[in-house]
This record gives structure tokens, sequence and C-alpha cells, in this order.
């Protein structure tokens, strides 16, 4: 879930899909995964993903991660 200023910054809703991935550019988005937007939250500037989701990716919590609106 993100953030409702978040959502806008993206030009995304709730439901809208987007990748979310590895901060690191040399990955090339191999760590990543599509996922659909959630219902916003109030913590602008933070994601919330399962913890499974984060193993998956190779980051640790509170480790940044990129956010993109898939068209």
């Amino acid at each position: 879930a993100l953030a409702s200023v978040d959502l806008d910054r993206l030009g995304a809703v709730p439901g809208d899909l987007l990748f979310v991935g590895h901060p690191a550019w040399w990955h090339g988005g191999l760590l990543g995964a599509h996922v659909r937007a959630g219902e916003p939250w109030e913590a602008s500037g933070e994601i919330r993903v399962p913890l499974e989701m984060l193993r998956r990716l190779r980051v640790s919590p509170g480790e940044a991660l990129r956010v993109e609106r898939l068209l």
C-alpha cells in the first residue's frame, strides 16, 4: 500500500498494476515484482509490502524500493 499522495505522484489509483523492484539499477528489473496498488494509507514516502516479497527482492525492511506504474 502507498499513501494517496504517492499514488497521485505515480498517476495511479487502487487496482493499477505497479512494478516494485530492488533499487539497484544493475539488476535490470530481475529482482522485482508486479503488484496491484491497494487502498492508500497516510504515511507518505513509505510502501507496505509483505515480508516474503522483501526476501524475494533481497532487500531489508526499511530499505528503499523502486516503484513504477505500469501502463
